[in-house]
C-alpha cells in the first residue's frame, strides 16, 4: 500500500496520471484525430511548394467524403431509440422494467445526444457517455378552492406547509375560509408544493479530449484508474458538499484560495491540448478566459476526477491540478463499475480505443482531393485558349501589350499573320483519362466504409447476378460490413447502456415511477386497458431483481423497418401457403406489426363468419289408440290431419278372376293396414269394419 505523508503528493500524484495518460494519447491519437476532424469539415489542406512555404497558386479544396460516410452511418445508426429487454425469472417484472427503462430513456433526454455521442466514435473510434442519477425536483404553484368538501389531506398539507399554520386547523372550515378571505386571488387560494419533474439515470456528453483512460487500457471497467477533467461552478459544488460531506473541508479551502475561480484553460505545461488542435485544424480560434481573466459573475473550476473501477470502487476530486478536495467509496453500488459507458465500433488489437473508417480512409481521402485539385487547374486553364505569335514585339512586350481575362486571353493584333491558335491534344487527352479516375476512388471509398443504400437485412438485389463481377463484391462486402456495425453498436453501447441504467435504478431509486406504458408497449396481443392497469407503476423492490439486458437487434437502425417489413412479408407468404404448417393469425399479427399497424390489430380483424341459417323444424307425432274403439268419423278424422289418403271402397272390376261370387269384401285402407300390421293384427280380419 502506497503511503503518503500528506494530501499534496496524492494531489501530485494524480495528476501525474493524468499527464501520463494525455502524453500516451497525443503520440498515439491527437495527430490523426486532427486530421479527420479537419476532413470531416471538408477543411482545403493547402499544397506546399518546393521551399515549404503554403502554394496559394495551387487549387485547394476539400471533399465531402468523411462527412457524407459520417453523417449517414450516424443518421442510420441513431435513427430509432433502441428496443431494451430484460429478461427476468418473472416474465411480468421483466416486461416491467423493460418498459420503464424504455421510458427513462426518452424522459432522461438520452436519445438527444445519442447522436454526438455516435458520432465521436465514428469519427475517432472511441466515446465516453458519462451518467449519474438524477432528480429533478421544483416547486409548483396552483390554486385550489378550500371550500371544496372533499378535500384530501395530502391537498391539506400542502396549504398548511404553503401558510405555515397547523394542518390539524385546517380540519375547521371557518380557518379555511379565512384563509381564502385573506390570500385569494381569482376566488382561489395559492397554494405551493414540491413536484417531481423526473428522477432516474440521466446521461451527458463528454468530450474525448476531457478522457485520459490509464495507457493501453483494454476497456474502462476493466482499468486500473480513470481521469476526466471538467469545468465545474459553484452551483455543483454545493450540491456534491450536501450530499457527500466528505468534500466540505477541501472545497472550503479551494473557495478561499480562489474564489473568483480560474481562467480556461488550466496551463498544460508540455503537453498539447486535443481541443484547442482541434480549433486549429478548421482555423477557428478557441475563446478562452485568459486575456479578461476568470469570470466573476459566473465563477468556474477545474476539477480532476479519479473513478478507479473494481470491488472497491473509489472517487477522488482534485481542483486546479494542485488542491487535494478529497477521496471517498464510489457514491453508486454499481457491482464494481464505474458510472460510464464507452461505444467502440471497430475494435483495436492493442488497446481499447478502436478503428474508424475516417482514420483509414484518410489516405484515400487525400489521394481524391489531390486528383481533384490537379484535374481542376489542369481543366481551368485548357479552357484558357493558347495563343502563338512570331512577333518578337508582343513576346518581349506582353505586360503591355496582353490582357488576361477569366476565361480567355486577348491579344492586340497587328496583322493576320502574328497569331495563331495552339491545340492541347495531349493535355485534353489527360483530362479525360482523369475524369474517370473518379469512379474507382469512389469504388474505393465503398471498400473501405461499407457504405450504400443496402438494407441491414443483408438481402442482395437478384438484378445483381446480372452485373459485372465488381458489383457483386461491393454488394455482399458492404452487407457483412452492415451487419457488423449493427452488432457492435449493439453489444458496446446499447447493452451496456441498458444495463448502467439499472444499476442506477437498483442502486438509488427513491420512489415508485408512475408512467403511460402505452408508447412503450412491443406486445400488441394483450389488451390496452389490462396493460395500463398492471404495468404503470414501477416500484424500487422490483430493481432487485436479477436478470439480463438485450437489445433488439437493428432497433436503432433507420432501415429497420424495411427489413421487418420484408421478413414478416416472407413470413406472411409462408403461412399462407402451407396452413398446416404454420399459424397463419400469428403470422397475420406480425406482418401488421412491421407494417406499422400493431395498435390496430382489432380493427384488421376479419369480420366473423355469419352463422349458418337454422335446420328447418320436423316435428313428429306419435298417437297411440285402439282403432277398434274408434267411430267411423272419428277415424276419418284422424287419418285425414295424418296426412293419409282413404281409398273409397268400390268392388273389383269387371272380370276380376279370383273374386267370389256375391257382395265383396269390404277391404280397409291402406294407412289402417300399417298400423293394424304394426300392431300384430291382421288387416284383412273381419272385424277391421266394424
Amino acid at each position: 500500500m502506497t503511503h503518503y505523508p500528506d494530501n499534496t503528493e496524492r494531489a501530485a500524484e494524480l495528476v501525474a496520471r493524468r499527464t501520463r495518460s494525455r502524453n500516451w494519447m497525443e503520440d498515439n491519437f491527437y495527430a490523426q484525430w486532427k486530421t479527420v476532424y479537419k476532413n470531416y469539415k471538408s477543411e482545403r489542406d493547402v499544397q506546399k511548394d518546393p521551399d515549404g512555404q503554403s502554394d496559394f497558386t495551387q487549387t485547394s479544396l476539400g471533399m465531402p467524403d468523411t462527412w457524407a460516410i459520417t453523417r449517414r452511418g450516424v443518421a442510420r445508426t441513431t435513427a430509432q431509440a433502441p428496443n431494451l429487454r430484460f429478461n427476468a425469472r418473472d416474465q411480468a417484472i421483466g416486461d416491467l422494467i423493460s418498459r420503464t427503462l424504455m421510458y427513462q430513456w426518452d424522459k432522461g433526454g438520452v436519445q438527444r445526444n445519442q447522436k454526438r455521442h455516435v458520432l465521436q466514435a465514428f469519427l475517432f473510434g472511441w466515446s465516453v457517455r458519462p451518467w449519474h442519477f438524477s432528480v429533478d425536483q421544483y416547486t409548483r404553484s396552483k390554486r385550489i378552492d378550500p371550500l371544496r368538501p372533499d378535500l384530501d389531506e395530502a391537498t391539506l398539507k400542502q396549504i398548511a406547509d404553503t401558510y405555515g399554520v397547523p394542518a390539524e386547523s385546517l380540519a375547521d372550515p371557518v380557518a379555511r375560509a379565512e384563509l381564502l378571505a385573506e390570500h385569494s386571488r381569482g376566488r382561489l387560494l395559492p397554494v405551493k408544493y414540491k413536484y417531481v419533474a423526473y428522477q432516474g439515470p440521466r446521461c451527458d456528453f463528454l468530450f474525448v479530449g476531457d478522457c485520459y483512460p490509464e495507457p493501453n487500457f483494454q476497456t474502462l471497467q476493466s482499468s486500473g484508474w480513470f481521469i476526466v477533467e471538467r469545468r465545474r461552478n459553484r452551483e455543483w459544488i454545493e450540491k456534491t458538499v450536501k450530499r457527500f460531506p466528505e468534500f466540505k473541508a477541501g472545497f472550503e479551502q479551494l473557495l478561499r484560495d480562489k474564489p473568483h475561480g480560474s481562467a480556461e484553460p488550466v496551463t498544460r505545461q508540455g503537453t498539447a491540448d486535443l481541443r484547442e488542435m482541434l480549433h486549429s485544424a478548421i482555423d477557428r480560434r478557441q475563446w478562452t478566459a485568459d486575456s479578461f481573466g476568470a469570470d466573476e459573475r459566473d465563477p468556474r473550476w477545474t476539477i480532476l476526477e479519479q473513478h478507479t473501477p473494481g470491488a472497491a470502487a473509489k472517487l477522488a476530486l482534485v481542483a486546479e491540478e494542485s488542491a487535494w478536495i478529497g477521496e471517498i467509496d464510489y457514491p453508486y453500488d454499481l457491482d464494481g463499475r464505474i458510472a460510464f459507458t464507452e461505444l467502440v465500433l471497430i475494435d483495436d488489437l492493442l488497446c481499447g480505443i478502436g478503428d474508424s473508417v475516417p482514420r483509414i480512409i484518410r489516405g484515400l481521402q487525400l489521394l481524391h482531393e489531390r486528383q481533384v485539385n490537379v484535374r481542376f487547374d489542369l481543366i481551368y486553364n485548357l479552357l484558357r485558349p493558347l495563343i502563338g505569335t512570331s512577333n518578337r514585339e508582343l513576346y518581349e512586350n506582353a505586360d503591355k501589350a496582353l490582357k488576361r481575362h477569366k476565361g480567355f486571353r486577348l491579344v492586340y493584333m497587328r496583322g493576320p499573320g502574328d497569331l495563331w491558335m495552339q491545340t492541347e491534344q495531349a493535355a485534353l487527352a489527360s483530362a479525360a483519362a482523369g475524369l474517370q479516375d473518379e469512379s474507382a476512388i469512389m469504388r474505393l471509398l465503398q471498400f473501405a466504409s461499407g457504405e450504400s443504400n443496402m438494407s441491414m437485412a443483408a438481402n442482395v438485389d437478384p438484378q445483381q447476378a446480372r452485373t459485372a463481377t465488381g458489383a457483386r463484391i461491393l454488394a455482399f462486402n458492404q452487407d457483412v460490413l452492415t451487419k457488423d456495425l449493427v452488432d457492435m453498436f449493439n453489444e458496446s453501447s446499447v447493452k451496456a447502456d441498458g444495463e448502467m441504467m439499472f444499476l442506477l435504478n437498483r442502486s438509488e431509486l427513491p420512489d415508485a415511477i408512475e408512467f403511460d406504458a402505452q408508447p412503450y408497449d412491443r406486445n400488441y396481443s394483450v389488451d390496452r386497458d389490462q396493460l395500463r392497469e398492471n404495468w404503470v407503476r414501477a416500484e424500487p423492490l422490483h430493481f432487485q431483481v436479477d436478470g439480463e439486458i438485450t437489445a433488439e437487434i437493428g432497433s436503432t437502425m433507420a432501415d429497420d423497418d424495411e427489413s421487418k417489413v420484408a421478413k414478416a412479408t416472407n413470413l406472411f407468404q409462408a403461412a399462407m401457403s402451407s396452413p398446416g404448417l404454420f399459424n397463419v393469425a400469428k403470422a397475420r399479427d406480425e406482418f401488421l406489426t412491421a407494417m406499422g399497424k400493431g395498435r390496430e390489430l382489432k380493427q384488421w380483424a376479419a369480420p366473423p363468419p355469419s352463422p349458418p341459417p337454422p335446420p328447418e323444424i320436423r316435428a313428429s307425432i306419435t298417437v297411440s289408440v285402439k282403432w277398434e274403439l274408434l267411430s267411423e268419423a272419428e277415424r276419418e278424422q284422424l287419418l285425414t290431419r295424418a296426412g293419409i289418403q282413404i281409398r273409397p271402397e268400390a268392388g273389383p272390376p269387371p272380370g276380376l278372376l279370383g273374386a267370389p261370387p256375391g257382395d265383396s269384401p269390404l277391404v280397409p285402407p291402406l294407412g289402417a293396414q300399417a298400423f293394424e300390421a304394426s300392431q300384430g293384427r291382421n288387416p284383412f280380419d273381419e272385424e277391421m269394419g266394424r
